[in-house]
């Protein structure tokens, strides 16, 4: 049974724990009370999700976005084990087929190890701002990742929504 480019659906199995486990780290991260100001602000829970709690989480999404892609690119063993046509075959399976018995066609695979590199090259070129601020962000204890709703290091706070006006509170 086929279900994809890589003949299973297992893929998904491994990287759903460890993106949930990054993304754990990272959520906890970010304060409830600032989802709380854009609520004293007006904003309804799906806009402070969307306006404020996403844009913050943008960096975490971001890098676990870039592991998982990463390791399911990468994948050879399952997809080794579950493909069973030619036609659907990924890279590394693709590679691995280019050894027979005691023959390395060592050309072949090297140039087809660098075409396979430079997808997840680029991801990682246009992907490192985010890629630093995400690894980088709850590593110290205390940091926040600043945003849109934040405090903005001043005595005054910073509305979530500009059309709102600002309540003081205290």
């Amino acid at each position: 049974m086929e279900t994809g480019a890589t003949g299973s659906g297992q893929d998904l199995t491994f990287a759903a724990p460890l993106s949930t486990w990054l993304l754990m780290g990272f959520f906890r991260g970010i304060p409830a009370d600032l989802e709380e100001q854009a609520m004293v602000d007006g904003a309804r829970r799906l806009q402070a999700l969307f306006r404020i709690v996403l844009p913050l989480s943008a960096p975490g999404l971001v890098a676990v976005s870039v592991f998982t892609f990463t390791g399911a690119w990468n994948e050879l063993l399952l997809a080794l084990i579950f493909t069973t046509s030619p036609d659907i075959r990924s890279v590394p399976v693709a590679l691995q087929y280019l050894i027979t018995g005691d023959v390395f066609r060592w050309g072949l695979i090297m140039a087809g190890a660098v075409t396979a590199a430079v997808p997840v090259m680029v991801l990682y070129y246009v992907a490192q701002r985010f890629m630093v601020q995400g690894l980088a962000a709850g590593a110290v204890k205390g940091q926040r990742p600043m945003g849109p709703g934040t405090i903005n290091g001043t005595s005054g706070r910073v509305s979530a929504f500009p059309s709102l006006p600002v309540m003081a509170v205290g």
